[in-house]
């Protein structure tokens, strides 16, 4: 899916950290190479027809360094801007940018990753990030629990592996009963200039916030990636009054990203690659206020996790692979927002505190930034790192201009605040 949502525009993600110090570039090249020769991590080929990639091994692997700035908040939202409408190569390359800045303000630096994410996801990122900073910081790698021991694989099957060709019949009819469905969702309003840019906008939200958070959703038994996505509902349900008066489309439809690691055999558990799949969520009453939101989230998502059958391809992918080209739709941004009207994503990770085991203490902030996709405006990724909350937004600004989009991470974080107390 991910190789057919790039042929519209790049599909990059990125993981940022704020370390205690100043940046030590020919330190970090050496413990860059030096994780990437131990995770099996080189130049990346991809073979779309055969469905398979592999890794060549490469000499050097280029920091990108840039001055100090002024204000090292602007200059990371910059750079991920960037980072994110940057496309990578379609012949082999490798999929990894770093880019490393000093925070002279804070007596800290930011090391930047960007990667293809064909190649990996925040699991896989994670388990490099903290081979390369415990290499950096000359720090013992953690315990054998870490899950750094285990082999990365540096070839094979990327795609499917495991699934059968009955999940391809129910993905598809699961496509077609979605696109009715999705028929009564909303559809943000968009400004028909043709821009396909993304940008990157970053909140951090107030100490404490994240461990009342933790306690609130333990007491009503909900998940951490429920709550920010009624959260995010019940944001956007206040931003778009004239849906309230819609003829048919008053409902508002998201989406969410699902590790599948837990669910696959064959050594994919440990795979530095991608095992993810992705849901669509229609809230009927979006206005039902915090509470009644989730009320409905959380049904749909329980059924999520517990499902047990087969690995089944993304319905979307089937819709647009098969469907699309007998019913004559164009692969375009266009056809993705009339067939597909969902107005945001989240993707929620809580970094591992035991895999980066020393480095931890050394790490001050954790911001990820997720792409999304042809068919959203926007994706919220909530990061939880040593008892901190990021929230990263990327957007489009053919939905959201930057006012706006700052208008909406300031209410997200007053409605978590108005959720806790």
């Amino acid at each position: 899916m991910m190789l057919e949502w790039e042929k519209i525009h790049p599909y990059n993600a990125v993981h940022a950290v704020s370390v205690t110090g100043r940046a030590d570039v020919h330190a970090l090249r050496g413990a860059v190479r030096c994780a990437c020769a131990a995770a099996g991590v080189g130049e990346l080929t991809v073979d779309g027809e055969r469905r398979t990639y592999r890794y060549r091994p490469v000499e050097d692997i280029p920091i990108h360094r840039l001055p100090a700035g002024c204000d090292a908040g602007q200059t990371l939202c910059a750079v991920i801007s960037e980072e994110m409408n940057k496309p990578f190569s379609a012949e082999p390359h490798s999929p990894l940018r770093w880019i490393v800045f000093d925070d002279t303000a804070n007596d800290a630096h930011l090391v930047i990753l960007a990667y293809h994410h064909v190649a990996a996801d925040a699991y896989s990122i994670q388990a490099l990030l903290s081979l390369v900073l415990h290499h950096y910081l000359n720090l013992s790698l953690p315990g054998e629990d870490s899950g750094l021991n285990t082999p990365m694989s540096n070839h094979g099957n990327l795609f499917n592996r495991g699934s059968h060709r009955s999940g391809h019949v129910r993905s598809l009819a699961r496509a077609v009963h979605q696109y009715f469905k999705l028929r009564y969702a909303h559809r943000m309003h968009e400004d028909r200039s043709g821009r396909s840019e993304t940008k990157f906008l970053l909140q951090s939200v107030p100490d404490g916030t994240l461990d009342r958070l933790r306690g609130v959703c333990r007491a009503e038994g909900v998940g951490l990636n429920d709550a920010f996505l009624a959260t995010l509902v019940t944001t956007l349900a206040q931003l778009t009054p004239a849906r309230r008066t819609h003829r048919r489309r008053r409902k508002i439809a998201v989406a969410t990203v699902l590790s599948r690691r837990k669910r696959v055999s064959e050594g994919l558990p440990d795979l530095f690659g991608v095992c993810l799949s992705d849901a669509a969520l229609l809230i009927d009453r979006p206005d039902a206020g915090m509470r009644g939101v989730l009320a409905q989230i959380v049904p749909q998502t329980r059924r999520l996790k517990a499902f047990q059958g087969p690995i089944e391809p993304s319905w979307r992918f089937l819709f647009t692979k098969y469907l699309w080209p007998a019913l004559r739709i164009p692969h375009s941004e266009a056809s993705y927002r009339k067939v597909f009207p969902l107005c945001a994503g989240v993707s929620t990770v809580s970094v591992d505190a035991a895999r980066f085991g020393k480095a931890m203490g050394r790490i001050r902030h954790y911001v990820r930034a997720c792409p999304p996709g042809p068919a959203m405006p926007m994706l919220l990724a909530p990061t939880m790192a040593a008892g901190r909350l990021e929230l990263g937004l990327v957007f489009r600004p053919a939905y959201l201009n930057e006012s706006q989009a700052r208008e909406l991470l300031d209410l997200l974080v007053d409605a978590l605040g108005e959720f806790i107390r």
